[in-house]
């Protein structure tokens, strides 16, 4: 077993975000057919163990979007590599990695275990990356920055870490427009229900992001509304219309039944009719 070793630049701490973008210039990428539908990958690399395979397979499969878990950065134990980057450079595209645990370089770890660095999770694509954050949660089944001896899971134990579960989150901007794609590894050293605690988390953040680009761009709705017309009934005729002669006289129908005000007060508002993509917030995924 190897000694820690220096990295070659500073480290992240976990929550932070470090941002990256390898695409080609903008006028040397493919056009992609706007009625294409956009691959998505999900994948736990399991720390890049088989780096040259899993860059093989996901050049292979030559999805648009990736989300990634488990990505190392200067670990000994995935031959000191950042195993993000190298993922992005190889397949150019653009790069969004969260900081969750320094793993710490411990002789408690066996050599496939083995820290010294960095771990976290992240989100790849072929199109902009934007609003790249890191969600907290608000349920830690795991104490990660208790000592070892002190750890009541005996595998959570032999990982001496700091930092705590986070999920990699940003708004792709995809060329059916933007989704909103969720990175996250929930705690394994539990039982279901903190991990449905955790989920829970993201299905919260959904909504708040919604109601957030709602807020920034409320033209869009706007947009909708001014595209609905209700036709008005006539209430005479106009003046260069002609009723022929011998055209048969038919009786008015009858007016509607009026409604009484309460009703008239629950009824809920029609909704807007459909319209493109680009004008709806963005579709929320969790992978």
């Amino acid at each position: 077993m190897d000694g820690p070793r220096k990295p070659p630049c500073p480290l992240p701490k976990p929550a932070e975000v470090l941002l990256y973008d390898f695409r080609p210039a903008p006028d040397q990428r493919p056009s992609i057919p706007q009625e294409r539908p956009v691959k998505l990958l999900q994948w736990n690399i399991e720390r890049g163990y088989k780096l040259d395979a899993i860059i093989k397979v996901l050049r292979e499969v030559d999805a648009d979007v990736l989300a990634l878990q488990e990505i190392d950065i200067h670990c000994e134990r995935s031959g000191w590599e950042d195993t993000g980057l190298a993922i992005a450079k190889a397949l150019g595209l653009s790069y969004a990695f969260v900081c969750e645990f320094e793993e710490l370089h411990s002789p408690l770890r066996s050599p496939d275990t083995q820290g010294g660095g960095v771990h976290g999770n992240a989100i790849l694509s072929k199109y902009d990356i934007t609003d790249a954050r890191a969600v907290e949660h608000s349920s830690h089944p795991v104490d990660w920055d208790l000592p070892p001896h002190l750890q009541p899971h005996p595998l959570a134990a032999k990982e001496p870490r700091h930092g705590r579960r986070l999920t990699a989150a940003a708004t792709v901007h995809t060329h059916q427009g933007p989704l909103l794609v969720y990175s996250a590894h929930l705690e394994c050293f539990c039982g279901a229900l903190a991990r449905m605690a955790q989920l829970s988390d993201l299905f919260r953040d959904t909504r708040l992001q919604q109601r957030r680009l709602g807020e920034q761009h409320p033209h869009q709705h706007q947009h909708h509304h001014h595209q609905q017309q209700v036709p008005q009934p006539a209430t005479e005729t106009p003046a260069a219309a002609e009723t022929p002669a011998a055209a048969p006289s038919v009786p008015a129908p009858p007016p509607p039944p009026q409604a009484c005000p309460a009703a008239s007060l629950a009824s809920p508002p029609a909704p807007p009719p459909p319209g493109p993509l680009r004008f709806c917030p963005p579709r929320c995924l969790a992978i």
